[in-house]
C-alpha cells in the first residue's frame, strides 16, 4: 500500500470488501498495510467513480463518502483512512515496510505481537504475494507478502484477507493459481478470492469461517452491478496462466 492509492476505485472496493468480512467475523481486524515510500508513478488515479451515478456509491454508501471526502479534501493517506473510522474493531499496523529483511522480521514480530486466537489479518501489500524473481529482503520485497509470513498469521483459528494486484496473464487462471497454491500449502484450511477487473482478495481461512466469510462476500458481489466476483477453486486440470 501507498498512501497515492488511497481513495482510488481499488481502494474503495477492498473497503466494501473487508465491512462485509469483519461483520462476519467473530474477532477483530488487524490492518497491516505493509506501506512503502512513495514512488513518484501515477498509479493511484483511477478516481473517476466518485463523479458516477451508476451504482458506485450505493454499494457502500458510508465507505463512498468517506473516501471522497479525503480525495476531494487533499487527504489522502492510511492515516485519514484509520481517522474515519471506516473499519471498526480494527488496529493499524502502520510502520513503513523496507527491503531491509532484518527491520522487515521485527515490523512483523510487533505484529504477531497483537494477534488474537481468531482474529481477521489484512495484508495490502503493492503487489500481493510473493514471486520467484524477488527475494526475500532483496530489492523490490517489500511489495510481496511472502509465504512464511502467511503461513504465521494463520495460526490458531484465524483468518486472512490477500490483496493481490493482477499481473498481465489471464487473470481467472492466476486467480486458480492462486487458490491452488494455498489448497497445497494449507491443506486444512479453505480458501477463496473476490476479484474486480484491477485486483483481486484471497482469503483464506478455517473450513467454517470461510463458509461465512464467503456468505457475506456472495451478498456484497451479487450488489455490486458486475464489479467484484466470487471465485473458488475449480476441480480438474489446473489452467496455465
Amino acid at each position: 500500500m501507498k498512501d497515492q492509492y488511497t481513495g482510488d476505485v481499488n481502494d474503495y472496493l477492498k473497503y466494501s470488501l473487508l465491512r462485509v468480512l469483519l461483520a462476519a467475523h467473530p474477532g477483530a481486524l488487524h490492518v497491516c498495510w505493509m506501506l512503502s515510500a512513495p514512488d513518484g508513478r501515477s498509479d493511484g488515479r483511477r478516481l473517476g467513480y466518485l463523479d458516477r451515478q451508476d451504482g458506485f456509491a450505493e454499494l457502500d454508501p458510508e465507505a463512498f463518502r468517506a473516501l471522497a471526502e479525503m480525495v476531494r479534501g487533499g487527504r489522502r493517506s492510511v492515516a485519514a483512512v484509520q481517522e474515519a473510522g471506516l473499519l471498526e474493531r480494527a488496529s493499524f499496523h502502520a510502520a513503513l515496510l523496507t527491503d531491509d529483511g532484518d527491520a522487515r522480521r521485527g515490523y512483523f514480530a510487533n505484529l504477531w505481537s497483537v494477534l488474537g486466537a481468531r482474529d481477521l489479518v489484512f495484508f495490502d501489500p503493492d503487489n500481493g504475494l510473493e514471486v520467484a524473481s524477488v527475494r526475500f529482503g532483496k530489492r523490490n520485497s517489500c511489495k510481496y507478502l511472502y509465504w512464511e509470513e502467511l503461513d504465521r498469521a494463520l495460526g490458531g483459528q484465524r483468518s486472512v484477507c490477500v490483496y493481490q494486484h493482477f499481473p498481465r496473464v489471464k487473470r481467472s487462471a492466476y486467480v486458480q493459481r492462486r487458490l491452488h497454491d494455498f489448497k497445497e500449502r494449507f491443506p486444512r484450511h479453505a480458501a477463496f478470492a473476490v476479484s474486480s477487473p484491477s485486483v483481486a482478495h484471497l482469503v483464506c481461512g478455517r473450513r467454517a469461517q470461510v463458509r461465512e466469510l464467503r456468505r457475506a462476500a456472495a451478498e456484497l458481489s451479487a450488489r455490486s452491478a458486475g464489479r467484484l466476483a466470487v471465485q473458488e477453486l475449480e476441480s480438474g486440470p489446473l489452467r496455465r496462466a
